[in-house]
């Protein structure tokens, strides 16, 4: 019910290809011929970075629950609503969980994709690591859809750094695993973001997905009240039920954005972009996240990240603080396996 009014809610959808400028196009079709005005945002931030500057211009309102670069927040689009911790933020709970456990690392060696979801990542985990008195000790940059990383393996080897983190997409993770236990790359932790997670890692790397580390800005363990579930775990059951697996991050933070597009509906009293767009400025929701707070431009300033290991096969929590006991470290060496 939006006001007095009870509406279907009937989705249109294009599929952009991973392509920025589709991604741009598209959504430009979705409002001037479609006169859809209140969107979901594209997967990845080069692609929501295109989009936004589309909605912004045309006075539509996009949620951009799977694109977090912080770019798409200051170069001054309007109506894009961010649910999602920014890129920068991302590897902070896995350096939070490996610092906490008092696990004694002094060093890492960073890998990171050319797209700016991933150099976002880097650069702020790269500051944060320096804040925390860990010294990065090699920094390299490989291109997106890359298909060998041997070169920079071969690199980092003489580096001897206690941590391999990586910022990129799922084929990055599965191929710099392989071949880190190909060369018999060994590390006390390894880290990735997007891809541990996720069902297609670990299909991909069965056994060899064990003690990876990756962050998770959303649980499925976690339990908050919601208005449209009922509460996470509601959510978490019956999408199982459905779908046959418990649900990554990248379901919650979908369905995250869906529920929040509504209450912001809700809100306004109207499907108005303008009035949409208002009712995310200096404002808090339930979701199944827990509570998000917006700041005065569209975007969270409360969420603070979460941190998993795969573990027997399963991502497991090891941070909030509350999961650390879970954390194995150091993972053993490929020959120890």
């Amino acid at each position: 019910m939006i006001g007095a009014s009870l509406y279907a809610t009937p989705i249109k959808y294009y599929d952009d290809e991973s392509k920025p400028a589709q991604s741009a196009a598209l959504v430009e079709k979705l409002v001037t011929q479609d006169h859809i005005t209140l969107i979901l945002g594209p997967y990845s931030s080069d692609n929501t970075i295109a989009a936004a500057a589309i909605t912004s211009k045309l006075g539509a309102v996009m949620m951009a629950d799977e694109g977090v670069a912080k770019v798409i927040w200051t170069s001054g689009n309007k109506g894009v609503v961010g649910p999602i911790m920014y890129d920068y933020q991302y590897m902070y709970p896995v350096v939070d969980a490996l610092l906490a456990k008092r696990t004694g690392i002094k060093t890492v060696v960073m890998l990171h994709a050319d797209d700016s979801f991933s150099v976002g990542v880097a650069e702020g985990a790269a500051a944060y690591m320096k804040s925390k008195g860990l010294q990065v000790v090699g920094n390299f940059q490989y291109p997106s859809a890359t298909t060998d990383v041997s070169s920079i393996i071969a690199q980092a080897r003489p580096l001897n750094a206690d941590v391999m983190m990586s910022s990129g997409h799922i084929e990055d993770a599965i191929l710099i695993t392989r071949q880190a236990k190909q060369n018999g790359l060994n590390f006390k932790a390894l880290a990735f973001t997007v891809a541990p997670p996720t069902p297609d890692y670990l299909k991909a790397l069965g056994r060899d997905a064990e003690y990876v580390i990756g962050p998770a800005p959303w649980l499925p363990q976690v339990n908050f009240t919601d208005p449209y579930f009922g509460n996470t775990q509601k959510f978490v059951e019956a999408f199982k039920a459905q779908r046959g697996y418990v649900p990554d991050y990248h379901v919650g933070d979908a369905a995250e954005g869906v529920e929040l597009l509504v209450q912001g509906m809700v809100k306004a009293g109207s499907t108005d972009p303008g009035k949409v767009s208002a009712a995310f400025l200096n404002t808090t929701y339930a979701t199944i996240a827990g509570f998000v707070h917006f700041d005065n431009n569209w975007h969270e300033d409360n969420q603070l990240g979460a941190a998993i290991q795969i573990q027997n096969g399963q991502p497991v929590p090891i941070w909030p603080a509350k999961y650390l006991t879970n954390l194995k470290f150091p993972m053993p060496t490929w020959s120890q396996r």
